[in-house]
């Protein structure tokens, strides 16, 4: 009769057993959703760093006049795309609002592409801007680096949109 013991179970070993299951199956879940999540931030976060050192480049490059007007031209446009696409993805996958960088980095390459030195300069193999300009670039660079840093602590607190969001607004 005591071998027959060990098949006796109650309902409470049964809710034991489910809430084991339960409990297990929601650790590996959650476990995985927020590796995912944070695998993503890092990668977002690591792509505003590379833009940083991108702008860090062009700034300290411009600054010391190593750079023609064509191959500012096509730097500034590379980073524009770059924005584009960051900020495109960002604001699709997690929980926040576009940034102020495209606006901020359309009024750096209108103003740097309109100054006297740029066009007076274009065909030479450099360009030497003004002391004056410099400043002006230096105030640029201090408000992209600051909407960078926001843009980084922005994603860094967001959480994830919710799949029925994007399935949602695929069609607008």
């Amino acid at each position: 009769m005591d071998s027959f013991v060990f098949w006796k179970i109650t309902v409470s070993d049964i809710l034991q057993f489910v809430g084991l299951i339960v409990t297990v199956w929601i650790a590996i879940v959650v476990q995985r959703n927020l590796t995912k999540n944070r695998y993503l931030k890092d990668y977002f976060i690591n792509e505003i760093k590379d833009l940083r050192n991108e702008y860090r480049i062009l700034f300290a490059d411009i600054q010391s006049s190593k750079l023609n007007s064509e191959t500012i031209k096509v730097r500034v446009k590379i980073i524009s795309l770059r924005i584009k696409t960051i900020e495109d993805y960002s604001t699709r996958y997690f929980s926040i609002e576009s940034s102020n960088l495209k606006l901020l980095h359309f009024e750096f390459q209108q103003f740097i592409t309109g100054t006297d030195d740029f066009n007076n300069q274009y065909k030479e193999s450099t360009i030497n801007f003004s002391n004056m300009t410099i400043t002006k670039i230096l105030e640029y660079q201090k408000d992209i680096v600051d909407e960078l840093t926001l843009c980084v602590i922005n994603i860094n607190n967001a959480s994830k949109r919710f799949k029925w969001w994007l399935v949602r607004n695929k069609t607008m």
